[in-house]
């Protein structure tokens, strides 16, 4: 049942507007398999828009990271929290500080790179209050 929530969580298109300089835009709908084919430099790009107020593109980019972390979670042994102590701000920066430097890079592998460095202080267990 985990399995069937994470696939149709995955697959849900999320809706994004992309306006140029002049503030003309057309709507579209990129689903997680485009962003599995999204490059750093379109990271770097929403980022930069976030800065000037345009939201959507980056938050598309972090709502299948959430997603991505999520299942991470769910699946990864010895892991409650990939992201322990760290905010989807930090995240960002170290990703868009990742991807100026391998522009080239899927996004994907970027977030991959991101666990990496994450998973030595993940949660193994829930944290008790």
């Amino acid at each position: 049942m985990k399995r069937l929530i994470l696939a149709a969580a995955l697959l849900l298109p999320i809706g994004c507007w992309a306006a140029d300089q002049d503030g003309y835009f057309r709507p579209y709908f990129m689903t997680s398999k485009d962003i599995n084919y999204a490059r750093c430099k379109d990271f770097v790009i929403a980022s930069n828009l976030a800065r000037q107020g345009h939201f959507s593109a980056q938050n598309q980019f972090n709502q299948w990271l959430d997603g991505f972390l999520t299942a991470y979670d769910m699946y990864t042994p010895d892991t409650y929290d990939i992201g322990y102590g760290k905010d989807i701000e930090t995240m960002d920066i170290w990703l868009e500080n990742y991807c100026a430097k391998h522009p080239d890079s899927f996004f994907n592998n970027a977030v991959e790179s991101l666990i990496f460095e994450l998973y030595p202080d993940r949660a193994k267990t829930k944290p008790r209050k």
